[in-house]
């Protein structure tokens, strides 16, 4: 038996897509001939799986465009709780109050305040998920214990919050700002050495404030600070201010 060549499989494909032409042309007319029940039965058996294939088809191309060139969600303010200390009623209060101050579209705009940092019980995945969100300048700023504050200090994590905070505010947190040695990082040949009492604001202590929200004392003091990569240090201020109310 003779192969086919080249030619001979564009001619094949060139009458199959003819006789394809006809077939559909021949269908269409025969549905025009029919009446009543006839032509519906014909109608679903011949047509309507394929008007579906098509319209699902749009349909899907549609919400695709939508999502990839329609307006995307922004998060005005991402907040990383590390070892929850709010409770329901408290997280409610602070989490509505921040979307009062930062959100002015609702539909557009999302203020996260993501308690499901453990890192006491649950550390290598909460620390592993907290430091990839940080490394993409995702996390603003971070409510953690005492001795995750320290912690994440030695690393160069936080902002000098003298730098965010206005004289009227700092001088109104008195005491609870958290005033530390001066972060420097010793592999940057090029960053000057602080002096040696040398120190830099980094925190706020809202241990009093979460009290008072709780409605009872935490076992432990808590800290407020921002990441030094944040994308919302403007925001800062304001976020403190909340949790003082």
């Amino acid at each position: 038996m003779r192969e086919l060549n080249e030619n001979d499989k564009t001619t094949l494909q060139e009458d199959a897509a003819i006789y394809g032409k006809r077939d559909e042309r021949g269908a269409f007319e025969k549905f025009k001939s029919l009446k009543g029940a006839a032509k519906w039965e014909f109608f679903r058996d011949y047509f309507l799986w394929k008007l579906i294939a098509i319209v699902a088809g749009v349909v899907v191309l549609v919400l695709f465009l939508v999502k990839v060139l329609g307006p995307q969600e922004d998060i005005v303010c991402n907040i990383a709780v590390l070892d929850d200390p709010f409770t329901e009623a408290a997280y409610d209060t602070y989490s509505a109050g921040l979307n009062e101050a930062f959100i002015t579209d609702e539909k557009l705009q999302r203020v996260t305040l993501d308690t499901a940092y453990y890192v006491t019980s649950d550390g290598y995945n909460s620390r592993t998920r907290l430091m990839t969100y940080i490394a993409a300048s995702e996390i603003d700023f971070m409510i953690m214990p005492e001795n995750e504050y320290l912690s994440y200090l030695e690393s160069g994590m936080f902002a000098d919050l003298e730098t965010l905070l206005s004289p009227e505010m700092l001088a109104s947190l008195g005491d609870l700002l958290s005033y530390r040695p001066t972060y420097h990082d010793d592999d940057d040949p090029s960053a000057a050495a602080p002096d040696a009492d040398s120190k830099t604001c980094y925190a706020v202590n809202i241990t009093g404030m979460l009290n008072r929200l709780n409605g009872f004392d935490l076992n432990e003091d808590y800290y407020i600070a921002c990441v030094v990569n944040a994308k919302h240090p403007d925001k800062f201020e304001t976020a403190v201010s909340l949790l003082n109310k």
